[in-house]
């Protein structure tokens, strides 16, 4: 199915069309047609099957396809993925499905798109707060959160307020490296991601899927990391640098953080201390093994730890079972207006 979606379902920039016959290889006629022809606003979300799959049994060809379409991504720019209206909703799915994708795999014409595509969406919100007014409103700010965790690289502050920013970009050798401002003096913390994969979810790899917050950096258990700050102070000598040594268990509180200046700036640097000689890249599916009485990666993973069942008292479930045929008996009652259920199930 995939192959056959690969072979007739994308156009010359490997988008995928809304409708095709996989049988004829054509997009359907009637008035269906315009619709089929058109291209799909979540083409990210389908190949976010094509990566899990090259993840699972390494096909490159799966990967490869995932590359050309975020290549050819500025081919698209400002597109009208649901016409005729331009709904803000094509964009919000479109948009979450290049930065899902770029966090597996960063080709920079994605990057280039994303950002400018973003403007396009936000310029559809009303003065007063609303896009559309409907449900699809959700979309709109799950994808600026989804957004705005890629340019701060999963990193967040506490407490929020409107005048505080944080960005990140990755630097040399896996540091991270972070801004934090705020127009007025704030007191606080920092805190960072963590694999919500593993440590939430239990899955043995953190494969693409739709309406994922992506991990970009995050804090893992068993590991150390070295944290140098710079802070903008009044004292002439300079900034304020202090360097700290953290475990993940302590960073589990947060890194405080104190901005005693108007218009002053924060710069962090996050470097690993200790690594684990055996973890895992976050993307690193496990070895499919041949033999057919293998154990699958998803059956394979950590199950959470059962919660004992609580023995319940007989009376309760006797009183339950005679209101529940009670309800039963009124309503029979009340549909065939039958007066001797209805004293039945007054006297029960």
């Amino acid at each position: 199915m995939l192959d056959r979606i690969l072979e007739v379902g994308r156009n010359e920039h490997g988008m995928l069309y809304n409708v095709i016959d996989p049988k004829t290889g054509k997009t359907p006629g009637g008035k269906k047609r315009k619709f089929a022809s058109q291209l799909s606003d979540t083409w990210g979300y389908t190949y976010n099957a094509y990566y899990t799959v090259y993840l699972l049994d390494n096909t490159t060809a799966y990967r490869d396809a995932v590359r050309f379409v975020l290549s050819n991504l500025p081919h698209y720019p400002r597109y009208n993925w649901e016409p005729p209206n331009d709904a803000q909703d094509g964009h919000a799915d479109s948009i979450e499905g290049a930065i899902t994708l770029y966090n597996r795999e960063p080709v920079a014409a994605a990057k280039a798109w994303a950002d400018e595509d973003i403007h396009v969406l936000w310029s559809k919100q009303r003065n007063g707060g609303l896009i559309e007014g409907i449900h699809a409103d959700g979309n709109f700010a799950r994808t600026t959160i989804m957004y705005c965790l890629w340019k701060s690289l999963g990193a967040t502050v506490q407490p929020w307020r409107s005048d505080v920013g944080v960005g990140a970009v990755p630097g040399m050798d896996g540091e991270v490296l972070l801004l934090v401002v705020a127009t007025q003096p704030w007191d606080g913390s920092l805190f960072f991601d963590v694999p919500r994969h593993s440590l939430y979810y239990h899955l043995p790899f953190d494969y693409p899927r739709i309406n994922q917050f992506p991990e970009w950096f995050t804090v893992k258990p068993g590991e150390s990391y070295t944290i140098t700050v710079s802070v903008a102070t009044a004292d002439a000598d300079g900034p304020l640098v202090e360097e700290h040594t953290l475990t993940y268990e302590q960073l589990q509180n947060g890194l405080p953080l104190r901005l005693p200046l108007p218009h002053s700036e924060a710069r962090v640097t996050v470097r690993h201390a200790t690594t684990q000689t055996h973890s895992k890249p976050k993307n690193q599916a496990p070895k499919p093994n041949p033999t057919p009485t293998a154990v699958s990666p998803v059956t394979a993973a950590p199950l959470p730890q059962r919660v004992p069942k609580q023995q319940v008292n007989p009376t309760f479930w006797l009183l339950s079972m005679a209101f529940y045929g009670a309800a039963v008996v009124l309503v029979l009652c009340s549909m065939r207006r039958r007066r001797r259920w209805c004293v039945m199930a007054i006297m029960l």
